[in-house]
């Protein structure tokens, strides 16, 4: 004697309900999939911008002027690029963090130019809490070049 073979315990309206329940599950799955190719390509235009900011205040730090307007335009462009990808209020915390980088090498840059910190309204597209960030970065950032500039000083009265 053979053994029975399993029968389904669905009825026809349970089968109905397990078959839309495959179709919703496909469909989110493609939805998550969508997410995260945006959100690599989020993270990669971030980490470009991060890493393009950095070589920026480098260059300022030593002195080499020539090359960071276009260090600058380069970092807006990918930004601009970051923001039209998540849409202006969807902001992750590393678009986040990249903005506030740009933002704070804008106020360092302006500031050596002019001796003012630029305000809100002239450093755009960044959020109340990413011009804060600035702020700070630029305030720590005056703090180095002030603490630079005294040991300068020093070697130079000591070494005379």
């Amino acid at each position: 004697m053979l053994p029975a073979a399993p029968a389904s315990i669905f009825s026809t309206f349970g089968l109905g309900l397990q078959s839309n329940l495959q179709s919703d599950v496909k469909l989110m799955l493609e939805e998550f999939k969508a997410e995260d190719i945006k959100r690599e390509q989020l993270r990669a235009r971030t980490n470009l911008v991060v890493s393009n900011v950095n070589q920026l205040l480098f260059s300022h730090r030593a002195g080499a002027l020539a090359s960071l307007d276009a260090h600058l335009a380069g970092a807006r462009h990918i930004l601009q690029q970051a923001l039209d990808v998540v849409g202006e209020g969807n902001r992750d915390s590393n678009l986040s963090q990249a903005l506030e980088k740009y933002t704070e090498a804008v106020l360092i840059l302006e500031f050596f130019k002019t001796g003012r910190v630029s305000s809100f309204d002239q450093v755009q597209p960044c959020a109340d809490e990413e011009y804060l960030g600035a702020c700070l970065g630029l305030a720590q950032e005056l703090s180095q070049y002030c603490n630079s500039g005294v040991c300068y000083c020093l070697t130079e009265i000591i070494f005379q």
